[in-house]
C-alpha cells in the first residue's frame, strides 16, 4: 500500500529539467536554467540568454514553454519565454505598452504581447 503510494506521488510531480543544452559546432555546452533571463525566437532558431552570451538551443518556444517549469517560466510574446526570477520591474509606457525590465548587467527590456499582459501580471503576483 505504501509503495503504490509512493510511486503515485512520484508520478504526480513533474520531473522539470535544470540545464538545457546548447549546440554549437560539434560541441555541446549546457546552461543552468537558473541563469537563462530569457528565451527568444528569431530567424526561425531559438536562443537562450544567460550571462549576457547568447546560445542556440535546439527547441521551439513552445516547446520549451511545455517543458520547463511553469513556476518559474512564463510566455511574454509569441517568440518570447522569461524566466521570472529575472525581473527586476514591470513599466507600462506611454500608448499602453508594458515591458519588464530584467536585473541582468544589461538591463535588457522585453515587451510584453497586448494578449499576456493579464496572464504575465498574475504571474508575477502583480
Amino acid at each position: 500500500m505504501f509503495k503504490d503510494l509512493a510511486a503515485s506521488l512520484r508520478r504526480g510531480a513533474p520531473d522539470y529539467p535544470e540545464r538545457i543544452a546548447s549546440r554549437s559546432g560539434d560541441r555541446v555546452c549546457f546552461i543552468d536554467l537558473v541563469r537563462v533571463t530569457h528565451f527568444y525566437a528569431e530567424d526561425k532558431l531559438t536562443y537562450a540568454v544567460a550571462d549576457g552570451r547568447i546560445y542556440c538551443v535546439d527547441h521551439t518556444i513552445t516547446a520549451l514553454e511545455q517543458r520547463l517549469d511553469p513556476k518559474r517560466f512564463v510566455r511574454i510574446h509569441r517568440a518570447t519565454l522569461l524566466n521570472s526570477a529575472w525581473v527586476k520591474e514591470v513599466v507600462s509606457t506611454f500608448g499602453g505598452s508594458v515591458v519588464v525590465r530584467l536585473k541582468d548587467a544589461q538591463r535588457t527590456e522585453l515587451a510584453i504581447a497586448r494578449n499576456r499582459i493579464s496572464e504575465v501580471k498574475k504571474h508575477l503576483g502583480l
